[in-house]
């Protein structure tokens, strides 16, 4: 997907993880948590890593709302920033918005806590590569947690109305970012994304029909201009999430014909951008081994911008390493759409069906290395290092191609068989009935 920070792409890149969201049962706030509360209230409210994560229905939320109103209502100039922010005033590279960023560091104490831990889990704590550059993203970020947090307060009260305000809110500041494009940063995506959604699921489970479609059309406003390659993740998210929802409301046991017209029209824009960027006499698993060559090509772009430097790659390694998605169930149409991310989604999820992440990325590291250092030339087997692939068979092998490098294995008795993985067929391997009758096709 082309990274752009659109609402739209926020909205849709996270509707895979509705619902993930997690909390505590009971009337009072987990004791092995007691000091870290006490600790906050020390200092005249409770801080968000502390306290939203553990809100749930039952819990005796009405001391936890009031003082994180009482953070909103006290503290002018979080105020006066969440203004500047949902308004769209915000210039991104004035001193004012780091300042706002270390002034919201200091009131919320966004400590790791294990609770946060928790209930956010590590996509939303990753070392953003780009928060020196564009100060902007840790603001949004905090701003957007203390709209999730006064939500999930107003959800547990059964306040729904409140709780949808404070998600539109949430959703605004996704909009804050539009027109961004030079921020590739997974990290304030998913976390700006993931928050929203999530807490959107949550109350879509507690509405009746009316109270759902009304929330389902503030997504919808949000889906305007979809990117093509995002389709396929929105009609996966109306399968697996939305649809089942509307059944118990519906005689006829579909979703609202919004939501259905919508998942129909970005699927049919995706397919024909689909078919319109496959070049003619491709199958699909060899368009497929192109897409990963343009990776690799996309790759090689920032090795050089960021000079080869491997602390740079490290970074990017780190990211995927710590970042846990779930593609178990991918279909064929949505692989197209998989290999088209940028690279840093792509790595991660093309190397999610087989290989170690963080060694088939150090692995590119290396031979990106190699080839800046030997004039572009591709190293041969014996000159770096490759993973082991996950099903013990044996080493890696790579190969050259003319559109650029593939991996792949070699099972056990020295052919192609069930133990071949690599960028592209990793993925084909691991999700069963996905492109099954095409796996075996012979290695260029």
């Amino acid at each position: 997907m082309k990274w752009a920070l659109t609402a739209s792409t926020s909205v849709v890149a996270a509707l895979m993880l509705v619902g993930c969201g997690g909390g505590m049962s009971g009337n009072t706030v987990r004791a092995d948590y007691a000091k870290e509360v006490a600790r906050a209230k020390t200092n005249g409210f409770d801080t968000l890593d502390n306290i939203a994560p553990r809100v749930s229905p039952g819990d005796n939320a009405a001391p936890l709302l009031a003082n994180l109103q009482k953070t909103m209502d006290t503290n002018r100039q979080i105020k006066s920033d969440a203004k500047l922010l949902l308004s769209g005033q915000v210039n991104y590279a004035s001193k004012e918005v780091g300042e706002a960023t270390r002034r919201l560091d200091s009131t919320f104490n966004t400590s790791r806590s294990i609770g946060a831990r928790r209930v956010f889990r590590t996509e939303l704590e990753l070392d953003d590569p780009n928060a020196a550059q564009y100060p902007e993203i840790g603001l949004v970020r905090r701003l957007c947690r203390l709209f999730m947090a006064r939500a999930r307060v107003h959800i547990s009260r059964k306040e729904y109305g409140p709780a949808i305000q404070d998600l539109s809110d949430s959703l605004k500041l996704c909009q804050v970012l539009r027109g961004q494009p030079q921020i590739l940063s997974i990290g304030v995506e998913v976390t700006v994304s993931e928050l929203v959604l999530r807490e959107f699921g949550d109350i879509l489970e507690k509405l009746n029909r009316p109270q759902r479609e009304k929330v389902i059309t503030a997504i919808k406003d949000c889906l305007k201009d979809v990117p093509f390659w995002e389709a396929m993740r929105f009609e996966q998210a109306v399968n697996m999430q939305f649809r089942t929802l509307f059944l118990r409301d519906s005689s006829n046991g579909k979703a609202p014909a919004f939501i259905e017209q919508a998942a129909a029209s970005l699927v049919a824009k995706s397919e024909e951008e689909v078919e319109r960027l496959k070049p003619k006499g491709l199958n699909q698993v060899e368009w497929l081994d192109v897409l990963f060559s343009d990776l690799l090509r996309r790759w090689n772009k920032i090795a050089e911008a960021t000079a080869g430097k491997r602390s740079d790659l490290d970074a990017i390694d780190k990211a995927i390493k710590d970042t846990n998605f779930d593609f178990g169930r991918a279909t064929g149409k949505n692989l197209v759409s998989i290999m088209l991310f940028p690279v840093v989604r792509e790595l991660i999820e093309a190397t999610k069906g087989g290989l170690a992440r963080r060694e088939l990325l150090l692995s590119m590291a290396d031979i990106l290395s190699y080839r800046e250092a030997h004039g572009g030339a591709w190293p041969t087997e014996s000159q770096i290092k490759l993973p082991k692939d996950v099903y013990g068979t044996g080493p890696i092998k790579m190969k050259k191609l003319p559109e650029g490098l593939i991996l792949y294995s070699v099972g056990p008795n020295g052919k192609d068989d069930d133990g071949w993985v690599g960028p592209t067929r990793d993925i084909v391997v691991s999700y069963p009935g996905t492109l099954r009758e095409q796996r075996r096709r012979p290695a260029h």
